[in-house]
């Protein structure tokens, strides 16, 4: 109940359109987009990453990324992760929330450290989103 109520705040926050009537992106879909297409390695990874709390860290735009994992669904007929970015790389301020398409992701690995439910939180910061 906790996680919808979060989904829900996320997609209401970022007015993300519920394409998919609810349902997370199927792996390996056969959709004439090749970006709604998501591998079962990687569909498998980032569903126990945000499941399990897991940080995640994989190189997007030429850039490492270490990031808390929050939902992964499809917006604008794109399968995108939400995540609050942590460290790495980034041309915006760290921590942030990032939308990240999912079909530019590189060498994505789960990390052994975890973060608690709260964003921001597993560096010591509070996140505006609450």
């Amino acid at each position: 109940m906790v996680m919808e109520t979060r989904r829900a705040n996320v997609r209401e926050a970022l007015r993300i359109p519920n394409r998919t009537g609810g349902q997370p992106p199927q792996i390996a879909d056969q959709l004439p987009d090749a970006k709604l297409t998501v591998e079962k390695e990687l569909d498998d990874l980032l569903r126990n990453a945000i499941t399990e709390k897991h940080l995640l860290r994989f190189t997007y735009k030429g850039r490492e990324r270490i990031v808390e994992p929050h939902d992964y669904d499809i917006q604008n007929g794109i399968v995108r992760l939400f995540c609050h970015q942590v460290g790495g790389g980034s041309s915006s301020r760290l921590p942030g929330w990032r939308l990240v398409d999912v079909s530019e992701m590189q060498d994505c690995e789960m990390l052994k450290r975890r973060f608690a439910g709260k964003p921001g939180s597993s560096f010591g910061q509070t996140s505006s989103m609450g």
